[in-house]
């Protein structure tokens, strides 16, 4: 069969489907179980990546012995060199391994996240930072517009964390970097004349849509609520341990009214996974018997069901927008201006993407001219290079 041929990928899942059913099967392989919840599948799979999580030295045997099972049906073989075993609780620092792999005790990388004991946020963030670091510089040499650089941002750099954030805690500390990057490649390295929240806008409203880090995690997070009212899958069952052990309610209660728990006393993931939901305007809605996002809302409250990570990053934007400075800032001056006219008309005419940067700046009040450098403290003459008017924006155009 040739390479790239779409019926492949299926082919393969209904041979590989054998081995897993094979090992759910077996009584010898007992997976994890946690207290009040039954015993997990012990195998998990993504394509050819194949985990395996059992709690006995019998049970890991067992498991090889199914792999040299169906080696000999398929004439697959399981590479031994690539496979690692990762030693969890009572097992920690065991030297006598019941198969011969690479066994550690602090963390092992499966699909592409480390996992372990201990603290990893290190490990897991920073290839993604620096990831994001190198896109970003390649790119600085160029002479973009604010429109390429959000291009850039969001389609080539900021892309590549988008993953990890959507299956593990994102630190504070790393949103803080992320957006130190982002912003710092958008102004060139020099001061930003205008705030982040005003350039992750939309163009209509007097932005670039560079996406807001912190609204696009919280988007990712939501769908975990999705998936938790659509499937059984047995990450509910840590779900629901965690939900039990801390609040003494089911994730059901929990998401129906997530501001009468707090997100503080779960581990990291469901702490932002709760905070995410709060932000979302989740709560359960009795007419439509199911649970709903953007409540806080009537018009925009919707069934999880149709809940997608744009819906909820727009609808995220949306109930933070705050009109950019200027809109007050001018409104002494001009009074009340039509303000969407005005973000709509710099993209109407066919000028040079220098003159539509420069009007940007413009409308928005932020230009540098001699006034308003003075004002920042530094000493320049304040006249104009035609006379001995104040160089101000008013002034200039």
């Amino acid at each position: 069969m040739r390479l790239g041929c779409p019926l492949s990928p299926l082919l393969y899942v209904l041979v590989s489907e054998v081995l897993a059913v094979n090992i759910r099967c077996n009584r010898r392989i007992s997976g994890l179980c946690l207290p009040g919840s039954s015993v997990f599948s012990p195998i998990s799979q993504y394509a050819d990546d194949t985990s395996l999580i059992l709690s006995s030295d019998d049970a890991i045997k067992a498991v090889f012995e199914s792999y040299a099972l169906f080696e000999k049906a398929s004439g697959a073989r399981l590479n031994q060199s690539k496979s690692k075993g990762l030693w969890l609780g009572g097992w920690t620092g065991r030297s006598d391994p019941p198969v011969d792999l690479e066994w550690i005790s602090t963390k092992i990388k499966v699909l592409g996240v480390f996992i372990g004991p201990g603290n990893l946020e290190e490990d897991n963030w920073r290839p993604r930072i620096d990831a994001v670091d190198r896109v970003l510089k390649s790119w600085r040499s160029r002479a973009l517009s604010f429109r390429g650089k959000a291009l850039v941002i969001n389609a080539l750099a900021l892309s590549r964390v988008w993953y990890v954030a959507s299956l593990i805690h994102m630190p504070a500390w790393v949103l803080k970097e992320l957006s130190f990057l982002a912003f710092s490649f958008f102004w060139g390295g020099k001061i930003e004349l205008v705030s982040r929240s005003s350039v992750s806008l939309s163009p209509l409203f007097g932005g670039f849509s560079v996406v807001h880090v912190k609204f696009k995690v919280w988007s990712l997070l939501g769908q975990w609520v999705k998936r938790f009212a659509s499937s059984s899958a047995c990450w509910i069952s840590f779900l629901t341990f965690w939900c039990r052990v801390h609040f003494n309610a089911s994730p059901l209660e929990v998401f129906s009214n997530p501001f009468s728990f707090s997100p503080r006393a779960l581990p990291p993931f469901y702490h932002s996974l709760l905070l995410a939901w709060r932000n979302l305007g989740g709560s359960f809605s009795s007419s439509r018997n199911s649970l709903v996002y953007g409540s806080s809302s009537c018009h925009a409250s919707s069934a999880v069901s149709n809940m997608s990570t744009k819906i909820c990053y727009l609808y995220l934007l949306s109930e933070n927008i705050s009109p950019p400075h200027c809109v007050t800032k001018f409104a002494p001056v001009y009074g009340d201006l039509h303000w969407s006219t005005t973000w709509r008309s710099l993209s109407f005419f066919d000028v040079d993407r220098q003159v539509i940067d420069l009007n940007w700046k413009i409308v928005h009040g932020v230009l540098l001219t001699a006034q308003r450098l003075v004002r920042f403290g530094l000493s320049v003459p304040l006249s104009c290079f035609c006379g001995s008017p104040v160089e101000s924006l008013e002034h200039l155009f």
